[in-house]
């Protein structure tokens, strides 16, 4: 009975040593099922969750292209919405385009020469306390943002973490695009492109 007793205490002042050495000392558990980050989707190169935050992935794509592929009726919604999560959602991309309209929390731009209203809402990331940019509606701007969605039936794309690159008081030499024709034949996939210097 003695003996037992001593035994049962000896294993109860073990175990915590033992965990406290495996804290110590153990690798830690590999994640089971860990989707793959955007840089290894993208480049398919490995990559941890941690670099995908802290690494913006840049696709070296224009907006014909995604509008040939997303907002055109081509394509069924199935194979739209693949194509999105797969090559272009979250990515992050480099545009000029006209401004048209300045909100409290979005620019938007034109990009179509047919467009009547705009083609991009650039929902923009601006410090607290931080002054807004003087931009005047009609003039071209270099812009960075991450592709949040996209609406087809507006034929609009909406852009997040938007950026308005550094631009003289009267903008980027810039002109409109012609609308794409609608076909079922589609552009290579984007190929991902260095990331942007900060501002």
């Amino acid at each position: 009975m003695f003996g037992d007793r001593k035994q049962r205490e000896a294993f109860a002042l073990a175990t915590p040593l033992v965990g406290l050495v495996c804290l110590l000392d153990c690798d830690p558990p590999t994640p089971i099922n860990a989707p793959p980050s955007p840089n290894q989707a993208s480049s398919g190169q490995p990559g941890s969750a941690s670099e995908s935050w802290l690494r913006p992935v840049f696709i070296d794509v224009d907006i014909v292209h995604i509008y040939q592929v997303l907002l055109l009726n081509g394509l069924t919604g199935y194979e739209k919405s693949q194509r999105w999560s797969q090559f272009y959602n979250q990515r992050w991309v480099r545009w000029s385009g006209q401004l048209a309209r300045i909100k409290s929390d979005a620019l938007l731009f034109r990009h179509m020469g047919g467009t009547g209203t705009y083609d991009v809402l650039l929902k923009t990331a601006r410090k607290a306390g931080q002054a807004p940019q003087q931009l005047t509606p009609g003039r071209f701007y270099n812009y960075i943002g991450r592709l949040e969605r996209f609406d087809d039936g507006f034929h609009t794309l909406y852009l997040e973490q938007g950026v308005v690159m550094e631009a003289g008081p009267d903008g980027v030499p810039g002109t409109l695009t012609v609308e794409p024709e609608q076909t079922r034949k589609l552009p290579d996939p984007p190929k991902p492109a260095p990331p942007t210097p900060p501002q």
